[in-house]
């Protein structure tokens, strides 16, 4: 892939190019899953999680680009899609499209999966603090919960909010 998408000069430090796209794919795993468990306290898991399936989707081809259980379908995939080569050597660019099938769970969760009664439970009753023991009395908004994990000693203790 890296072949027909590098330029001549580019080619010739592809191992450079292909660190970079792993690299880069990494990074956004743990900022990713840093921001999503920061925005499901916000907005829900439910729809933190429809986000983050079409996301992925949307983006599959960079996640599959060589890792675990991702790479043995990919491979699978490619071979049987490669067979028929109906794009000739373009054929690659089909594994893009292939990749955002996932997207098509985001319309199961949608509908199928609720919030849990205890996040609803807590949203109602404005409980936004990993632990009861610093309630913000009276607060209107949701603090950021990643500081807080770090603030309250129980939760610094515990390793986990509850």
């Amino acid at each position: 892939m890296l072949h027909s998408v590098l330029t001549p000069e580019q080619a010739a430090s592809t191992p450079i190019y292909a660190g970079l796209v792993i690299g880069i794919t990494l990074l956004g795993w743990g900022v990713g899953g840093l921001v999503g468990g920061i925005l499901a306290d916000y907005v829900g898991r439910k729809r933190m999680m429809l986000w983050s399936v079409f996301l992925y989707a949307v983006l599959s081809g960079f996640l599959q680009s060589g890792f675990g259980w991702g790479t043995l379908v990919a491979t699978v995939v490619w071979y049987a899609v490669s067979s028929f080569n109906p794009m000739g050597e373009e054929t690659w660019r089909l594994m893009f499209l292939l990749g955002a099938v996932p997207a098509l769970f985001v319309l199961y969760i949608r509908r199928g999966v609720d919030e849990s009664e205890q996040w609803q439970q807590a949203v109602r009753e404005k409980r936004w603090n990993a632990t009861d023991a610093s309630l913000a009395a009276g607060s209107e908004r949701r603090p950021f919960t990643l500081a807080q994990l770090f603030a309250e000693p129980e939760t610094r203790r515990q390793g986990m909010p509850r």
